[in-house]
């Protein structure tokens, strides 16, 4: 949103917040796993699921050579019912170079 003084001159912007460095949540039924930010030479990022905040912990995917800056990918997943604790680990070969999370995605609402 564009903010303009009573003369009609432009005076600021309401600029959106800065995406989380990693996020989880339901988008149309799907679960949404988006991350920004992440070190510059990551090489990889892992990303794991649990059912509890202190694991065990699953590797849900994995993908190399991931957009740092921002992205997100969109899974279909019979889980929509459960609660469920994610993490992601950004990775040059086998150094993990950040780890974000754990974040909570309580069960969907029917």
């Amino acid at each position: 949103m564009y903010y303009y003084t009573p003369s009609g001159e432009p005076s600021g912007t309401d600029a959106p917040p800065p995406p989380p460095p990693f996020w989880v949540q339901y988008v149309n039924k799907k679960i949404e796993i988006g991350w920004s930010n992440l070190p510059t030479d990551t090489a990889r990022v892992v990303i794991f699921r649990s059912g509890a905040a202190d694991g065990p912990w699953n590797q849900l995917l994995a993908q190399n050579q991931p957009i740092a800056a921002y992205y997100y990918i969109r899974l279909v997943d019979n889980t929509l019912g459960g609660t469920y604790y994610y993490r992601l680990e950004a990775k040059r070969d086998e150094t993990v170079l950040a780890s974000y999370g754990p974040v909570l995605l309580p069960p969907l609402a029917p």
